[in-house]
């Protein structure tokens, strides 16, 4: 009788292994209420590979696709996440020799208040001044991420973004209010080629 409690205990313990880790063949479901009324995603929600100006991404299959000022934009069917990818040109090729030349670091810095106002309503008031980190992007010659809160409708907002360089453009993907787990499998399959400003 112990040895059959046992094995139940370790089947137990397996199953649970492979929820959090994104194995379980369905997605990750809470119960616990959000204020925004947030969808539940995670590590196992389905992708599909969707190509934008030279950016290779895999996003959520379910997601309502749009475009919005020159990017695409998918929001999860209960409106309450949303992933943009934006290609811009960030250095002009024919700058003159005193105009910055971006880092992607320095990019998101500079532009991400703009980009993340336009495309999703988010305001970020805060500075962004030393809060990038660098990531690998297979493809970028340079690339960064960081993590911000805004505000829309009074309501706080997360924003998670990715920034990829191949000079002189950058693709830059924003997700706001996206689960941790599926964030980081979108910034995975993240892969850039030649970029073609939107």
């Amino acid at each position: 009788m112990r040895a059959g409690r046992g094995f139940g205990s370790a089947v137990l313990a397996l199953c649970t292994a492979l929820t959090l880790s994104g194995c379980a063949s369905g997605p990750l479901s809470t119960d616990v209420p959000s204020g925004l009324d947030l969808p539940s995603v995670g590590p196992s929600t389905a992708l599909a590979a969707r190509n934008v100006n030279g950016v290779t991404v895999s996003l959520p299959v379910d997601w309502r696709t749009q475009p919005v000022q020159g990017a695409l934009q998918l929001a999860d069917p209960g409106g309450g996440a949303t992933i943009t990818v934006v290609v811009n040109e960030a250095l002009k090729e024919d700058a003159a020799p005193n105009e910055p030349a971006y880092t992607a670091s320095s990019y998101l810095e500079a532009a991400l208040p703009h980009l993340v106002k336009d495309t999703t309503g988010v305001d970020i008031q805060e500075s962004l001044t030393g809060q990038t980190q660098p990531v690998d992007v297979p493809g970028a010659a340079d690339a960064a991420r960081l993590e911000v809160t805004g505000v829309r409708a009074d309501e706080p907002v997360d924003c998670s973004v990715v920034a990829a360089q191949v000079s002189p453009n950058i693709a830059v993907v924003i997700g706001a209010d996206v689960e941790a787990g599926l964030w980081e499998q979108i910034v995975a399959s993240l892969r850039v080629g030649t970029l073609e400003p939107s």
